[in-house]
């Protein structure tokens, strides 16, 4: 496996708390920060972990960059990459960088 893509959407009731948002349990040197997208709170994550790629049956670290963008009070994208090396997360950051929020 060399990456890992995963795009999730998530809602809750309007009268209850959001469901927590966590790193990997094995996750090692977490960073986070904070910004804004076109007026919406936005939360980069980056993180490594053990086991997490593997490459001819060789268990190896993964480098994962994580976004959280809230779309309203209720509802919130959360994008996740896994790569099997720093230099492609950065490349990631980039991407995540240019994310715009389009309302109809």
């Amino acid at each position: 496996m060399g990456e890992s893509i995963e795009l999730k959407r998530y809602e809750w009731p309007a009268d209850s708390a959001p469901p927590a948002w966590l790193p990997d349990q094995r996750a090692i040197d977490v960073t986070e920060c904070a910004d804004t997208v076109d007026g919406h709170p936005l939360l980069i994550r980056s993180y490594r972990a053990p086991d997490m790629v593997y490459r001819n049956g060789t268990k190896l670290y993964g480098y994962v960059m994580e976004v959280a963008l809230q779309l309203s009070p209720n509802t919130r994208v959360v994008l996740s990459i896994t790569h099997p090396s720093p230099e492609l997360q950065e490349q990631t950051l980039a991407i995540i960088r240019s994310i715009r929020v389009i309302s109809p």
